[in-house]
């Protein structure tokens, strides 16, 4: 019996002294843990997502953004009892214990220039932004008045912005500007003017050199009036005439002389496939309409139109068939 209780109670004894030394060695650290535990089982309890507050002794919860305190919490944290604030009218921006809600900003506020960016709601502000044509330079998010933008009577360097006003141009420059650009626009008018006589005066100098060019003999050949045609005569060179105009020439020459468009157009639609037979059909719609004077005028037609080398090519055209008239071969 006594050999099977002295075991026992040595381990007793052990145990007992062991916790002992252990509890008293650690008892700080021991309460802290135990503290930090029940506080953290607490908070989880509660459920205080936007954090607490202290009142009276008593660990509230706070209430939520949006929100006003109206009775402070008696047996747990959260059964604090809160209100939402007033739409358009109240808000408060944070969590908070406060029992009112803050009033919101107006953005009508007289001489202000202000305009209403974003409506206020429970949770936010109201936001204001500065009307058209007005900028706020206060450097911060909020603007209580914004002034009118500087309006520039010699030219706008950088525009108005909501947070800057506008950059002018110095009255002087633009002096510099016009002062520079006005003489260059004029030196060049008084260049286009000069070009524009020297021009004219050296056309109106071919046209004298080209009616008065040496013929085979060394003589001057003035560009004298030919001699009337006959009819026959006419009709049978117009093939040869036609040749020398071509299409392009000819239509122009019809539309300087008054020949309808339907008649022209009838022309290219009566010969699809053929330019030649265009310009030569337009030829003879040409000469009916001019008479016996047709080659007088289409010499003047292409005269005036500066073609005087194809005038001159079919005034020999015409010319050799007169000559060959007076003197036929034996």
């Amino acid at each position: 019996m006594a050999s099977t209780f002295h075991p026992w109670l040595i381990i007793f004894l052990f145990l007992h002294v062991s916790l002992d030394y252990f509890s008293a060695s650690s008892e700080p650290e021991g309460s802290v843990f135990r503290g930090s535990f029940k506080e953290f089982t607490r908070r989880r309890r509660q459920g205080c997502q936007d954090g607490t507050y202290v009142h009276e002794g008593k660990t509230c919860c706070l209430c939520a953004a949006g929100q006003r305190l109206v009775k402070h919490c008696v047996d747990k944290p959260d059964d604090r009892i809160c209100e939402h604030c007033e739409m358009h009218v109240t808000y408060n921006s944070d969590p908070n214990s406060q029992e009112t809600c803050l009033p919101c900003t107006s953005c009508s506020q007289p001489h202000a220039n202000l305009e209403e960016d974003s409506p206020c709601t429970p949770a936010r502000n109201t936001k204001c932004r500065c009307k058209e044509n007005h900028f706020c330079n206060s450097g911060t998010e909020t603007c209580e008045i914004c002034q009118p933008c500087t309006k520039c009577e010699h030219g706008v360097e950088k525009a108005c912005t909501p947070t800057k006003d506008a950059v002018c141009h110095a009255k002087g420059s633009v002096n510099v500007i016009a002062a520079v650009i006005i003489p260059i626009v004029l030196v060049i008018a008084v260049v286009a003017v000069i070009l524009y006589f020297l021009r004219k005066k050296r056309q109106r100098r071919n046209e004298q050199r080209d009616q008065a060019q040496p013929n085979d003999n060394g003589t001057a050949q003035e560009m004298q009036p030919l001699q009337v045609v006959s009819v026959e005569d006419l009709e049978r060179l117009l093939p040869d005439i036609a040749q020398e105009l071509g299409w392009p020439v000819m239509k122009d020459v019809a539309i300087r002389s008054g020949v309808r468009d339907s008649v022209i157009d009838a022309c290219v639609r009566d010969n699809p496939s053929s330019t030649q037979e265009q310009t030569l059909q337009l030829l003879k719609e040409y000469v009916q309409m001019q008479g016996r004077n047709a080659p007088n005028h289409l010499i003047d037609t292409l005269q005036r139109t500066n073609r005087r080398a194809m005038a001159e090519r079919i005034r020999e055209i015409i010319f050799q068939s007169n000559q060959d008239g007076q003197n036929p071969s034996a």
